[in-house]
């Protein structure tokens, strides 16, 4: 698995790339921002580590990039800081689909840590051959609820992982969901999500016993609340 790492820092990158290797991530360095997006689709990274003083307007138009070229949800994308970052830019990262936002100070083995801890707490799930990687919803999973889309019965049950447009679906019963195809699409869903109720249609990409869902053109509200809590999630 290769990590590219964003920065101005060649000691940190010396010592993280030593750390990593023992976890079985190569740590691509790039100390400009912009050769690091051209070499993006060569590169293949399934995380980008991103040093937020060193490079603080490119990081934005990286993110752009992943999301139209290249499909956000397959990367997983961490900004670092040596300073604590402020709200305005921790709802700015959120909002973009940042998925940490960390605070390092200057020892690169606790960020190879957080690093891994981060990674770890995401699952991966495979779509069309492609990973899409989910943070695990905590300790208060959010609960979720929808029709049969055929046969019209309640299927409750929780979104035990979230990112922006997915989420993955654990039903209180699996007969339940047994007979749902990957292209079939739920209607007003309801959510339950930071203290209220609120509502979205999903597609289905695939049935494991679980769903994994895509959340299909969501509202302000909706968007709003998810955002809340991965942002919850990843200063966390």
């Amino acid at each position: 698995m290769i990590l590219q790492f964003v920065s101005a820092d060649n000691l940190l990158a010396k010592g993280l790339k030593d750390l990593l290797r023992s976890l079985g991530i190569s740590l691509v360095h790039y100390t400009d921002p912009i050769k690091a997006m051209d070499n993006l689709r060569e590169t293949g990274p399934k995380i980008i580590l991103y040093s937020l003083q060193d490079f603080p307007r490119h990081w934005k138009i990286m993110m752009r990039f992943l999301k139209e070229d290249l499909g956000k949800s397959q990367v997983i994308f961490i900004l670092f800081s040596r300073e604590k970052p402020d709200v305005e830019e921790a709802d700015k990262a959120v909002f973009l689909g940042v998925n940490a936002l960390i605070q390092y100070q200057g020892n690169a083995e606790s960020l190879a840590r957080q690093v891994k801890d981060i990674y770890a707490r995401y699952g991966a799930f495979e779509n069309d051959g492609e990973p899409v990687y989910l943070w695990e919803t905590g300790d208060t999973p959010l609960g979720f609820l929808f029709r049969h889309p055929i046969q019209q019965f309640l299927i409750p049950g929780r979104l035990t992982r979230l990112e922006k447009l997915h989420g993955v679906f654990k039903p209180e019963n699996r007969l339940d969901i047994l007979q749902l195809e990957a292209g079939q699409t739920l209607t007003n869903c309801s959510l339950f999500i930071e203290n209220q109720s609120v509502f979205l249609d999903c597609l289905i990409l695939s049935n494991t016993g679980q769903l994994l869902l895509e959340f299909q053109n969501p509202c302000e509200k909706t968007c709003e609340a998810i955002g809340s809590k991965l942002r919850g999630l990843a200063l966390t």
